[in-house]
């Protein structure tokens, strides 16, 4: 039946639908009916084949510009290593010697300016450069790469400091006094007023607790002798015990009983879980003003100072230390001098600069000259229990590879001081994470 449609259809000269019986017509009819099915299936599986071809070319597409994307991140990440290592040969030596502006160099800075001879189209870098680099730039339409953000691990609290056996131990007081200069600024007072979701509000010195028990070795609460750490993290809705261990990243805070989405937008970037149990002066955030406004409070001579009790005066105060810092970072005293005498940072910016300043000016963007800036007296002694002044050693790094639409990137920490086992090189990554 199919045989006979298929022929009046398709040999010339045949009438399909000349006059015949009624079941011819009927056949024909049927026959033609199941050919229409057919290759309406054929046209499905087709439709099918061709769709799923697609699917796998854009897969395959996609799964090449990650793989290109992450190589680019790769080699972002190795021109970072490059500038460290220039940081660790030259720059930290320079210092070392008393270098002046530039021994104060910002490698961060110094990266991101260097990164677009790298990683931005090769016509482009010829065109900077007024003539053909090789080995510059990359091919048009290949993609880029670059630098998010290079951060300072040393000049940050370090909470695995806490990890101790006895809160006399010199590493848990100094932390303790740290965070307990931070907490104690008069702004953050609705900070720790607040309800807690378990129905209970928590002190500035219970914060302090509740952060060094959860890393010390022992079971008794920190700063009360006797006394049993807070066991309400057993009565969670998923119950789990303190982790008496070291921090693996900061991200573990969020575990800790009191600390939430509010403490982490004042004090986050204030800690890291890498570097010594003191404060690198030297490595310490322009922004991070919380951390050195917690390092006067802490250190203050006079606790009861109308600067350190009133919120507006420490803010301005810090708010004109910051700009100085890497100048009067040298050393405890140097900054002691500063924080005393806001004034003084005219003189040590000229010093560092090679230039004379006469008069000073408002460093803080304040609209109060320096030199009116109220000052506290701090105590050096205390200062050299916290801070130290050195080159940086940990670097958090974070560089992308973006390839058309996709983006790769890795979040790594650099240790300066690293000696490999197997190859005696210095330095290399003790942290990695790609995504």
């Amino acid at each position: 039946m199919l045989r006979k449609a298929l022929k009046h259809i398709l040999v010339p000269g045949e009438d399909a639908f000349a006059p015949g019986t009624g079941t011819e017509r009927t056949d024909w009819g049927a026959a033609l009916f199941m050919v229409v099915i057919m290759l309406a299936v054929m046209a499905v599986f087709a439709q099918s084949f061709v769709t799923e071809t697609s699917v796998d070319l854009l897969s395959a597409r996609a799964e090449r510009d990650k793989v290109k994307a992450q190589f680019l991140a790769y080699s972002a990440m190795e021109v970072t290593q490059l500038m460290l290592k220039v940081q660790s040969k030259y720059l930290d030596r320079l210092s070392s010697m008393g270098g002046g502006l530039m021994s104060s160099m910002d490698i961060e800075a110094l990266t991101q300016m260097l990164m677009p001879a790298f990683f931005s189209s090769g016509g482009l870098v010829h065109q900077i450069a007024g003539g053909e680099l090789k080995g510059l730039g990359l091919t048009e339409g290949y993609g880029t790469a670059g630098l998010i953000g290079m951060e300072r691990e040393d000049g940050r609290v370090n909470l695995n400091c806490a990890q101790t056996v006895s809160d006399t131990d010199p590493r848990v007081q100094a932390i303790a006094k740290i965070l307990m200069g931070m907490f104690s600024d008069r702004r953050y007072d609705d900070l720790f007023q607040r309800t807690l979701p378990d129905g209970d509000q928590i002190t500035r010195e219970d914060m302090v607790a509740q952060i060094i028990d959860y890393v010390d070795l022992d079971q008794s609460k920190f700063g009360a002798p006797g006394a049993p750490e807070d066991d309400r993290y057993a009565m969670y809705e998923e119950p789990y015990e303190p982790k008496n261990n070291l921090f693996d990243t900061v991200g573990e805070l969020a575990l800790v009983r009191g600390v939430d989405d509010f403490f982490m937008a004042n004090f986050g970037r204030s800690f890291t879980v890498y570097g010594t149990c003191k404060i690198n002066l030297c490595a310490v955030d322009e922004d991070d003003w919380e951390l050195v406004a917690g390092l006067i409070i802490a250190t203050a001579k006079d606790a009861g100072s109308p600067v350190l009790g009133d919120p507006v005066k420490l803010k301005q105060l810090v708010s004109t230390i910051m700009p100085q810092l890497k100048a009067i970072c040298s050393s405890p005293q140097t900054f002691a001098q500063a924080v005393a005498n806001p004034g003084f940072g005219a003189q040590a910016v000229g010093a560092m600069l090679g230039v004379d300043i006469e008069h000073t000016s408002d460093l803080g963007g304040d609209g109060v000259q320096d030199s009116e800036v109220q000052g506290v007296e701090l105590d050096t002694s205390k200062l050299n229990q916290l801070i130290f002044s050195g080159p940086t050693r940990f670097y958090r790094i974070k560089v992308f590879g973006t390839v058309k639409q996709t983006r790769y990137e890795i979040d790594a920490v650099w240790d300066q001081k690293l000696i490999s086992p197997s190859t005696g090189k210095v330095g290399g990554f003790v942290y990695w994470r790609e995504e």
